[in-house]
């Protein structure tokens, strides 16, 4: 299926349906017909200022409707955005911009300032004001890519040295929008804090909310006002991570249609929560990574229905997935015959391992990182498997999630997954967040909780969980991933514990 430069999406939208609102941000709407000449005019304002097909270009601009501009800006003239973590160390941005070297750099006043005296940036000959005046500038043509060109290019976390630098091409971008278009194809205005959803609802034509400035799922202050703000812009639908939906204080009882979230595990006690916080809307959850989004979805109601006997044998339901498969959890590379079946690797239904995937919409590789590529790639029969590094059995169809296979603990004959074991853990104590881990050579459950757990409690709930002997630390705090706020961060946990 041929698709060309992803822009063409944005651009068939937007012709169509040029007296629609795309954005909505901070009080603000922007029609598709505005967005389109803004968009136009800022890719002639960089081709004058030297930027090429192919050249890579690092963005830090905030989620705006100006880092929509300047992103279909630079799709539309064939050069590709570059996007790192926001809270990105000076070791880890060199480390991303040796792997991916830059050509411009746009961003703020305070960021191009910064960018002067810090030698990773300083290093990038092309400086841009993300708010340079551009409607001066002529209009240019798009630029025709074909579906292998990197369109877009952001990091995400792996075992290896060298950053994995996902190489999005325009045909995975493309695929990506086919495959989530089921979820997101209804009018519907939406509050959106997932970046990658935006893009698709530009293609669908949907108006997006986008979320208010300094908004940060790991802020207290993000929620305050929150509700007030969907309120105010007659939002509909939300789409946005675990940690964002159970958050919203919904007192009033928002009119929601619609709920999807994705990028962390959603339990029984957290769908009911959606359920009862949003009645009578659809709630669907989805299990994807950055290189596979989505893998599959299941309906809020369903992981409602989930007993912890379930959760104990099997895991947590995510979906019945198109092309998913699990094999044997191995660490580092797997050597396995190209030409062979996927079947001779694949375990048989009810046996645990990793989860791998395939299909157009998953990432194909990494750039600059042949490592990488050989660690988390499987290339069998001319098909591309990736390796999610999640643990997960498959059972009558349906994909059952237990984990990152990394945090597996196999102890005294008895396999356990922090993930399952801290969730049920937590629901039969009422302790906030729970994390399982080894210690000196024994297991050693950290504990997050209001109070100190009654012993008898605790010792019914050491006992279901099959860690009877386990040693007991409460803590203030347990670190959460910064991306999302829905994962144990363990390496920062295991340096509080050393500490």
């Amino acid at each position: 299926m041929p698709t060309g430069n992803i822009i063409n999406l944005f651009l068939q939208t937007a012709q169509a349906y040029p007296e629609r609102v795309a954005f909505i941000h901070e009080g603000t709407a922007i029609t598709f017909g505005e967005l389109l000449n803004d968009m136009q005019h800022t890719a002639g304002l960089y081709i004058q200022k030297g930027i090429m097909p192919g050249n890579k270009v690092l963005v830090f601009v905030p989620m705006s409707s100006d880092l929509y501009r300047i992103v279909l800006a630079l799709f539309y003239i064939g050069a590709c955005p570059v996007f790192l973590d926001e809270w990105v160390s000076f070791s880890r941005l060199k480390k991303c911009l040796e792997t991916v070297p830059c050509t411009s750099v746009i961003a703020g006043r305070k960021l191009l300032l910064l960018s002067y005296f810090a030698q990773p940036l300083r290093k990038i000959r092309l400086k841009l004001y993300a708010g340079a005046k551009y409607r001066d500038a002529p209009q240019t043509r798009p630029y025709d890519a074909h579906d292998d060109e990197t369109a877009l290019v952001t990091f995400t976390t792996g075992t290896t040295g060298t950053p994995k630098a996902a190489n999005r091409t325009h045909g995975f971008l493309y695929a990506q929008y086919h495959a989530l278009r089921p979820l997101l194809d209804r009018e519907l205005v939406s509050f959106v804090s997932l970046p990658v959803v935006v893009l698709a609802n530009l293609g669908l034509g949907k108006t997006t909310v986008l979320p208010p400035a300094r908004f940060s799922a790991g802020k207290k202050d993000t929620y305050k006002n929150l509700v007030g703000y969907l309120h105010d812009n007659m939002v509909e639908e939300i789409i946005s991570s675990p940690s964002v939906c159970l958050q919203i204080d919904n007192s009033v009882k928002l009119s929601m249609a619609h709920i999807l979230t994705g990028g962390g595990a959603v339990f029984p006690a957290d769908a009911e929560t959606l359920l009862h916080a949003f009645p009578g809307a659809e709630v669907t959850v989805v299990y994807g990574s950055t290189e596979a989004e989505p893998v599959c979805h299941i309906a809020a109601e369903s992981l409602a229905a989930v007993t912890p006997e379930t959760l104990k044998s099997y895991g947590l339901p995510v979906g019945r997935p198109v092309k998913c498969s699990v094999i044997p959890y191995r660490e580092g590379i797997i050597e396995f015959p190209p030409q062979a079946p996927i079947e001779e690797l694949a375990l048989p239904e009810g046996k645990d391992g990793e989860i791998i995937v395939a299909g157009p919409h998953v990432l194909k590789g990494y750039i600059n990182n042949p490592e990488a590529e050989r660690r988390y790639k499987l290339r069998v029969k001319n098909e591309i498997w990736h390796r999610t590094g999640d643990a997960g059995m498959m059972k009558d169809g349906l994909l059952y999630f237990l984990g990152p296979c990394s945090e597996i603990i196999n102890y005294n004959g008895v396999t356990y997954y922090p993930v399952i074991t801290g969730y049920m853990f937590c629901g039969m104590t009422g302790a906030t967040r729970a994390a399982l881990l080894m210690h000196d050579g024994n297991p050693l459950l950290i504990v997050q909780s209001p109070a100190k757990i009654k012993d008898d409690i605790l010792q019914n709930a050491l006992a279901f969980v099959q860690l009877p002997d386990a040693a007991i630390k409460y803590v203030q705090k347990i670190p959460l991933d910064k991306r999302h706020r829905t994962k144990i961060d363990y390496d920062r946990l295991r340096a509080m514990i050393r500490s």
